[in-house]
């Protein structure tokens, strides 16, 4: 456990060092500039620059805020995370020091875990940035403006996000390139999306925890809806961290 620590801090300091965490807090946090902005100004904007089309637009409010949020979350966001953590652990195959640090007492599944608490500690800090500006940011153009339910609403595309960096997780230990990593983790992705098609799979597929987030602010969907889709991300991070502890056990490095 003292060794699997310790290569934690190496990871946590690695993507400092490489700027990772500051560019991705960067962006998130103008994820949750730019989503209240638009919401409040988007439609003076059009009117403005509409040369005299008449526009009939309904009345902006402070959920239009958390509308854009996740819209542009659910979107770029994804991708964002896919791309820049699609690697973590190929990379480390690809350049040839993951026999080295192997070798000094950090076990295979010790190696695998503290690349993935790597990655969920610097997702969990960006997002808590982004998603508080865009707080701030709705009570102040949107002044009175009161959500219920909106923890459940963020910690829900909190967990999907960990989800998320658990298949990238998984595909970066079994690829033997970053790019291939990242076309598995994006199959991943993909799987997920499609677990919402039919009809009674969306209302309890993990996707959900991306999908609802609005509706349930609005109290369309009760909070308790997360619970089955929550289970179940957490089941398969789960699934995914051990295949990925297998897939490692299995190569010869």
């Amino acid at each position: 456990m003292r060794a699997c620590m310790i290569f934690l801090g190496k990871e946590l300091r690695e993507h400092i060092r490489s700027y990772r965490l500051p560019v991705l807090a960067v962006v998130f946090i103008i994820f949750g500039m730019m989503s209240p902005a638009a919401a409040r100004y988007m439609p003076e904007l059009l009117k403005a620059f509409g040369n005299g089309i008449v526009l009939n637009l309904p009345p902006v409010s402070f959920t239009d805020s958390y509308l854009q949020f996740f819209k542009n979350l659910s979107s770029m966001g994804d991708i964002i995370l896919l791309l820049v953590f699609a690697g973590t652990v190929a990379a480390e195959k690809a350049k040839g020091s993951a026999p080295l640090i192997l070798t000094k007492s950090l076990s295979r599944a010790s190696f695998v875990l503290a690349k993935f608490l790597g990655a969920a500690l610097v997702w969990t800090a960006v997002y808590l940035a982004g998603a508080l500006v865009c707080q701030l940011y709705t009570i102040w153009l949107f002044p009175g403006s009161h959500a219920d339910n909106l923890l459940a609403a963020f910690a829900a595309y909190w967990l999907y996000g960990l989800l998320l960096l658990s298949f990238t997780t998984l595909a970066s230990s079994i690829a033997k390139s970053q790019g291939m990593a990242a076309l598995g983790a994006f199959a991943g992705w993909g799987l997920l999306l499609v677990s919402m098609i039919p009809a009674g799979a969306a209302k309890v597929s993990p996707a959900a925890l991306s999908s609802v987030n609005l509706q349930v602010i609005l109290g369309a969907v009760p909070a308790g809806n997360l619970l089955v889709p929550a289970l179940l991300a957490v089941g398969l991070i789960g699934v995914s961290l051990g295949l990925a502890v297998c897939a490692m056990a299995r190569q010869e490095l």
